[in-house]
């Protein structure tokens, strides 16, 4: 009896004391989250703007995620935070989920999911999706619960008729439907097609159609044929066309998924359409969902829809319905037969020859024609070249011969060699005698498409009668487009006539000096450099040198670079260094910013004829303005110069060059000034800093949008310094894409040079010498990172937290009451048995 009583007394001793462990932990953790929630609301409110600014970000970072979640319910409840929360949305994204994924996905379920599920607000359903897309909040759901978010959102789809509520809902549905099944996925595209073919509003269907093609990709053939069906019954029924562009492109993503059959029910019911259809942009629209059919269609039926389309081509003179039209063609031309082809072709070259269309018709007939040319004989395209060579006799407006030149350059394979030389001779004896470039320009375009069919003597004899008129030719643009058609007969030229097809050419530059005019002479000389005396071509590369010496204005020194670097390392080692003189002195006393910008760049187009030593004076030069910058546009713009010839140097030249402005860095204090001075920092070469360079700069790193790529930069891989900066909240977007990039190990993207478009001149002959008056921008986007794998990696190098007094305190009382709990239940078994 004792026994037993000891037992019973025992056991309820123990479950008081496992109770007691419970709720003591309960408690405070109730407790906590309480508290952990008012602290949220309160950091939210306690700014003007909703408490997006640095300081939150830090105070957010080093609080629990009960605050954290709190603080991001807060912010995407009201659309008025909407702005703010974009501009914060890096900082943010790390401050909140403090790259950890289980922290991610608790933010998510705690405060994004139900945002979701209620809100119509189009800019907080875009914040929600934006920091989804952030934290690969997709790749750790189930698959029924993305199919369950996927169903919500596609329900809101149905429902809304705000254009920008359904921007974002859309957004959204692409970020869930990769992961759900095609059963779910044809379930939820029926009811948006359902809803497409039945809605008369376009804007409508536009916003409707980005979720319509994520779930396409997910479809199985037999609903995408299904779908595909109503979807073109719906289009064909549209005589209006105003909705048939948008269910068009719906139509577009189901087609490459679709049986043979119900390809070539699509494609009969389009091309039945096309043949009728005198909208220019409903055809356009159908031609388009002709395309993703290729392959599908059998001759047989490719030949019976060729010929419909030719019946209407030979017919019709408006251009944007011929183009329309030829791009259907083109696609079904690949399954045509031999047989159908010939019929084919004897069909447009009688509409050619017998209809006497215009010349934009005869040239989109050709291309037509050319579509056919690999499965038909040649004897169809002699009476088409025939028809437009006879044409191009007569014919008084260059745009049209222009045209009719084209064409026959589209046929030249298959038409006789005398046929493409004397459509080349039309065009070279008008060219002689224009004195407009307007119209020259489009003549040399058209001899340029068709050079290729112009055998070697030929072509180096219309090349010597374009040379004959640029020897004389004074006026800069004439003298451009003439030599555009040079160049294209030169390069088919006899190589043994070089010599004297380059002479006055040559001669011509030793007494010019205008800047345009020797770039083009020498691009001219450049098509014929490889045969050409090299002595000859050096003199000519002296002759540009020395014309840059008196020369101020940078577009101007900007083309005679060009017009030495035409000259195909011919132009003479001298002749480069020459140039890389002057402009290094054009540096030192250039103060515009775009014109800068330009000398640079012409000295980087330099590298490789030129000495390192080059580079790095005018890097100095850059560098000693740099650092006297007193505000940071001046800064900024500087550096968009230095950044170009950075790459350009030697070891030391570099070492020099970050040396001086990490001292200079060391000593800013402004903070519009340092991140300026840090951003130049960033785009120094991987390996450029010491660890201890990079420790001195450290107040770079604690500044709004600071510049962390420089963690980058250590010439020893420290995972360290980037985890430090990839958990900073004050990083920029760029700078932590590149921390994360060089913490996963992936190569980092060129960056594409405030002056990439800068440098044409440089490689091509038609170039638009205003380009660098054009604003830089910068369009360097953040690569897509793998939110679930960061958070991985950086768990190895996670600084420990420290714990508060109250947790411990808490962990011990309710560990010792467990454990104490768990003895008495064991001796009450014990003695019970």
């Amino acid at each position: 009896m004792m026994a037993a009583w000891n037992s019973r007394t025992l056991a309820g001793a123990g479950a008081a004391s496992l109770l007691a462990s419970l709720a003591i932990w309960g408690v405070f953790t109730i407790g906590e989250q309480r508290d952990g929630e008012e602290a949220g609301t309160r950091l939210f409110s306690g700014s003007s703007v909703g408490g997006f600014d640095p300081a939150t970000e830090a105070q957010l970072f080093h609080s629990n995620r009960y605050t954290r979640a709190a603080f991001l319910r807060a912010s995407l409840q009201s659309a008025s935070n909407a702005p703010q929360m974009q501009d914060r949305e890096q900082g943010l994204s790390v401050a909140l989920s403090r790259v950890e994924s289980s922290d991610a996905h608790y933010l998510f379920q705690q405060s994004i999911l139900p945002i979701i599920n209620s809100s119509t607000e189009p800019k907080a359903l875009r914040e929600c999706f934006t920091f989804m897309q952030k934290w690969s909040i997709a790749d750790t759901m189930s698959a029924s619960a993305k199919e369950d978010l996927a169903s919500t959102l596609v329900a809101a789809i149905l429902g809304s008729h705000d254009t920008d509520e359904l921007d974002a809902l859309t957004l959204g549905l692409g970020i869930v439907a990769p992961g759900i099944g095609p059963a779910k996925a044809g379930d939820l595209a029926s009811k948006l097609v359902a809803q497409s073919v039945a809605e008369n509003n376009s804007n409508l269907n536009y916003g409707r159609l980005p979720g319509l093609i994520a779930l396409e990709e997910k479809l199985e053939a037999g609903k995408a044929g299904e779908l595909a069906a109503k979807m073109t019954e719906r289009i064909i029924g549209d005589h209006e066309g105003s909705a048939l562009p948008v269910l068009a492109l719906g139509l577009k993503g189901l087609e490459s998924k679709i049986s043979e059959a119900g390809a070539e029910d699509v494609a009969s019911k389009l091309v039945a359409r096309m043949v009728l259809e005198l909208n220019s942009t409903a055809l356009s629209s159908l031609a388009s969902d002709i395309v993703p059919l290729k392959g599908k269609i059998r001759p047989t039926k490719a030949d019976q829809f060729l010929t419909d389309l030719a019946q209407r081509m030979i017919l019709e003179r408006n251009a944007g319905d011929l183009d329309a039209l030829l791009s259907a063609w083109s696609t079904l031309t690949e399954n045509v037969t031999p047989a159908k082809a010939d019929e084919l072709s004897s069909l447009l070259t009688r509409g050619m020859t017998t209809l006497t269309p215009d010349a934009h018709t005869l040239n989109r007939l050709a291309a037509a024609l050319g579509a056919l040319k690999e499965k038909t004989s040649a004897e169809a395209f002699d009476s088409a070249g025939a028809t437009l060579v006879s044409r191009m006799h007569t014919e008084s407006d260059p745009a049209a011969l222009a045209q009719l030149a084209s064409a026959i350059g589209t046929l030249r394979s298959k038409l006789a060699q005398d046929k493409g030389e004397e459509a080349a001779t039309i065009l070279v004896t008008r060219m002689v005698k224009e004195k407009n470039p307007t119209t020259i320009g489009p003549l040399a375009s058209a001899l340029d498409d068709l050079d290729e069919g112009v055998g070697k003597s030929k072509a180096a004899d219309l090349a010597s009668t374009l040379g004959a008129r640029m020897a004389t030719e004074s006026d800069p643009a004439a003298l451009l487009s003439l030599a555009v058609g040079f160049i294209a007969l030169a390069e088919q030229a006899d190589p043994s006539r070089a010599g004297s097809l380059a002479a006055p050419l040559l001669a011509r530059i030793q007494t010019e000096f205008r800047s345009g005019a020797l770039r083009t002479l020498a691009f001219s000389v450049g098509a014929l450099a490889d045969h050409v005396n090299p002595d000859r071509l050096g003199s000519a590369g002296t002759k540009i040198a020395m014309s840059m010496g008196g020369e101020t204005d940078p577009s101007a020194l900007r083309a005679f670079v060009a017009g030495l670097l035409a000259l195909k390392d011919k132009a003479g080692e001298e002749s480069y260094e020459k140039a890389a003189s002057i402009l290094v002195a054009r540096i030192r006393l250039e103060n515009d910013p775009l014109a800068l910008r330009n000398v640079v760049s012409s000295l980087n187009a330099l590298n490789g004829h030129i000495d390192k030593r080059s580079f790095n004076e005018a890097a100095a030069r850059l560098t000693g303005r740099l650092i006297d910058a007193k505000n940071a546009p001046d800064v900024q713009a500087l550096a968009r110069s230095l950044a170009a010839i950075e790459p350009d140097l030697d070891q030391p030249g570099a070492a020099e060059l970050a040396s001086k402005l990490v001292d200079r860095t060391k000593q800013e204090r402004d903070p519009e000034l340092l991140r300026a001075l840090g951003e130049v920092l960033g785009t120094l070469p991987a390996g450029s800093l010491s660890d201890e360079q990079i420790v001195s700069v450290a107040q770079v790193f604690a500044i709004p949008n600071a510049p962390c790529e420089i963690a980058t930069l250590a010439k020893d891989e420290k995972p360290d310094l980037l985890v430090t900066q990839i958990l900073n909240p004050l990083c920029s977007e760029h700078g932590w894409t590149q921390a994360v990039l060089a913490l996963l190990h992936t190569p980092m993207e060129a960056a594409s040079g405030d002056g990439a478009d800068a440098d044409a001149d440089f490689s091509h002959l038609i170039s638009d010498d205003d380009d660098d008056g054009a604003s830089s921008k910068d369009s360097a986007q953040a690569a897509a990172v793998d939110f679930n794998k960061l958070s991985q990696v950086v768990a190895g190098f996670r600084p420990r937290e420290t714990i508060s007094i109250e947790t411990v305190t808490v962990q011990i009382i309710s560990a010792l009451l467990l454990l104490a709990g768990l003895l008495l239940c064991f001796r009450a078994w014990r003695t019970k048995t």
